[in-house]
């Protein structure tokens, strides 16, 4: 989609939109010590065995629509981000907090699989769909790869 008045890309916009709703947490890890992994490595600032969840938390960035964005943070300062689809609620996702704290975010199958029942395919998804994309950031900045792979 496109806005046929600026020629604005949703795409382009979500990620503006991101890079400014990650950039105060973005600047406190920085400020804890955390460092970016490096491309086409295994990034050797984090022990991937040792590695747990320990927050979500989530923002709503309003602009046409609303994008609800939660994050993932770990005890290893690595964290992934994930949109709630459907512009659907963050809570929808933020439910699904305490079962994943504590857990390895690397471990994507098993952690979807135990709140897959929490979830729904209607709009109760998106948080599901959130955690999902959250879950796949963090493996990809541990390991140095595009969250796709």
């Amino acid at each position: 989609m496109s806005n046929s008045k600026t020629g604005i890309q949703r795409r382009n916009m979500l990620g503006m939109v991101a890079g400014s709703a990650a950039l105060g947490g973005l600047l406190a890890d920085q400020a804890a010590g955390a460092q970016s992994p490096q491309p086409g490595a295994v990034n050797r600032n984090s022990a991937p065995s040792q590695l747990r969840i320990t927050d979500m938390r989530a923002i709503r960035i309003a602009s046409n629509y609303d994008y609800p964005i939660i994050r993932i943070d770990t005890n290893q300062g690595v964290y992934g981000l994930g949109e709630v689809r459907d512009a659907g609620n963050e809570g929808m996702a933020l439910v699904l907090k305490p079962h994943i704290v504590g857990r390895n975010p690397l471990n994507i199958e098993p952690i979807l699989d135990s709140v897959r029942n929490f979830t729904n395919q209607r709009r109760f998804g998106g948080g599901y769909s959130a955690l999902d994309i959250a879950l796949h950031d963090i493996a990809g900045k541990v390991y140095g790869v595009p969250a796709w792979r």
